[in-house]
C-alpha cells in the first residue's frame, strides 16, 4: 500500500508490535525502519508522557481496528533528505470524536511541514473513511503555531475546552479527495 508523501516528507503507519518499540525505545525502532536515529525535540508535552499515551491509548485503539490500522495509530513523519524522523501525527476516538493530534521536532518548526503533514494526513483519513464526516484537535491557549497549522488546514475554532480551544474541520465537499 503507498502511504501519504511529498518530496521532502513521507508518513509512515506503525503497527501494533512497532508501537511497542517505539514506546519502549524511539531509537530501536527507527534503527530497525532504516531511519537515523533522531533527538526529537517537541513541546508541549515530553516524550514520556507521549510514549504512555501511546501504551494507553493508541495501542488497544490498533488493536481494535482488524485489517484497517493505518487510521488507528500513529503515524512517523519521516524527512527524507536526511532520512530522520521529524515528528509524529495519529487519531482517535474519544467519546465518540475522531480527534487528531501532530507534533514537529522543534529543529524542523517554522519550515511548513506541520502544515504539509496535517494536509497530507487529512486527505488521506477522509479518503479511506467515507463514514468519517468531522475531525477534531484541540491545542493548548498559548500555542499560536499550531492553531495557525490547523487554520490553514481549514478547521475552524469550535470552542474553549478545559486545557485549551478545540477546534473542527468537516468532510470537504469533494469528500477529501483534494487539498483540504
Amino acid at each position: 500500500m503507498s502511504y501519504p508523501r511529498t518530496d521532502l516528507l513521507k508518513l509512515l503507519p506503525l503497527t501494533i508490535d512497532q508501537l511497542r518499540v517505539l514506546a519502549r525505545d524511539r531509537a530501536a525502532l527507527e534503527t530497525a525502519l532504516g531511519l537515523t536515529v533522531s533527538d526529537l525535540q517537541v513541546e508541549p508535552i515530553s516524550l514520556s508522557e507521549f510514549s504512555g499515551a501511546i501504551l494507553s491509548h493508541t495501542v488497544p485503539f490498533v488493536e481494535s481496528a482488524d485489517d484497517n490500522f493505518e487510521w488507528r495509530t500513529h503515524w512517523l513523519v519521516v524527512y527524507e533528505p536526511a532520512n530522520t524522523c521529524i515528528g509524529g501525527i495519529g487519531g482517535g476516538l474519544v467519546q465518540g470524536d475522531f480527534i487528531i493530534g501532530y507534533f514537529i521536532d522543534r529543529k524542523y518548526a517554522s519550515r511548513g511541514f506541520a502544515t504539509q503533514v496535517l494536509r497530507l494526513y487529512l486527505q488521506w483519513v477522509f479518503t479511506r473513511n467515507p463514514e468519517l464526516s468531522v475531525i477534531f484537535a484541540e491545542t493548548p491557549k498559548d500555542h499560536i503555531a499550531s492553531q495557525r497549522v490547523l487554520a490553514k488546514n481549514a478547521f475552524l475554532f469550535d470552542r474553549e475546552v478545559a486545557e485549551g480551544y478545540r477546534w473542527k474541520l468537516e468532510r470537504p465537499a469533494d469528500g477529501g479527495t483534494s487539498e483540504v
